[in-house]
């Protein structure tokens, strides 16, 4: 669902050039005028129950026993792309 862009892109620079704010803090608002700009639907005018198309949307895995375990999200498990030096320390950090 295109629709015609209703922020230009000197608008959208003038907004955000020497922005003070943090990443975090702008993230959402600069992802939505990126879409504003584009032409593209933002998040919530895509997908209204954010089943597919959100902000931050919670990731679960099958393995839940260590997310239970550490009372935290599970985040996705890409181990099977890094070598296994790299699982040794991912595995470390990510240990409660």
């Amino acid at each position: 669902m295109t629709t015609a862009p209703t922020l230009t892109p000197a608008a959208f620079a003038a907004k955000w050039r020497g922005n003070a704010t943090t990443e975090k803090a702008a993230a959402q608002e600069h992802f939505i005028d990126l879409c504003r700009m584009l032409g593209e639907p933002t998040p919530n005018e895509a997908d209204p129950t954010g089943a597919q198309y959100a902000f931050e949307r919670r990731v679960d895995s099958a393995a839940t026993s260590h997310s239970a375990h550490c009372s935290r999200a599970t985040w996705p498990d890409i181990t099977h792309l890094i070598g296994s030096d790299s699982r040794r320390t991912l595995s470390r950090r990510l240990s409660c």
